[in-house]
């Protein structure tokens, strides 16, 4: 009578031994190299990522994102317009501030210093290199490159094996 196929693989796991140091060690060693690509591809997601912001208020040495006091919010209302739609994404605008060429009327231009919320991170990578606005495109270059690099880690993982 042929064997069933639970008799052949008990007769198979006794002929190769039971699960030991070895296996253990093996499994380790494996599951440590398997681990870390997972926590350098999420690691991104923090140091890559954009806080709130909005332009510095020129002349103003220690300008931060958070309002100090009212004469500091009455500068952030009279340099940084408002939003039109106001939308999640905050009431002021990001990329904008108002330059004054007379006392009369002012125009818009692009800033070129920022100012960010330490409400959740001290620095990212997009404070540190002010990866916003018009340089929006060299955080997308950044990205692309970071993951072309995480496909290391595949060829790290057939290595491995």
């Amino acid at each position: 009578m042929p064997k069933s196929i639970h008799e052949r693989t008990e007769n198979l796991f006794t002929e190769v031994g039971e699960f030991g140091p070895y296996q253990f060690s093996v499994f380790i060693l494996v599951g440590l190299v398997s681990v870390i690509p997972g926590i350098v591809g999420y690691s991104y997601s923090f140091y890559g990522a954009t806080p709130n912001f909005r332009c510095k208020i020129p002349g103003y040495e220690n300008d931060t994102y958070e309002i100090q006091n009212d004469y500091h919010q009455s500068l952030v209302d009279n340099y940084i317009p408002l939003l039109s739609d106001q939308s999640f994404k905050g009431i002021y605008d990001k990329c904008n501030i108002k330059s004054f060429p007379n006392k009369n009327n002012f125009s818009l231009d692009q800033c070129n210093e920022w100012v960010y919320s330490k409400q959740y991170f001290q620095t990212t990578l997009i404070t540190e290199w002010n990866l916003v606005c018009q340089n929006l495109p060299k955080k997308n270059i950044f990205a692309t490159l970071y993951f072309i690099g995480l496909y290391g880690v595949i060829i790290s993982g057939v290595l491995s094996d």
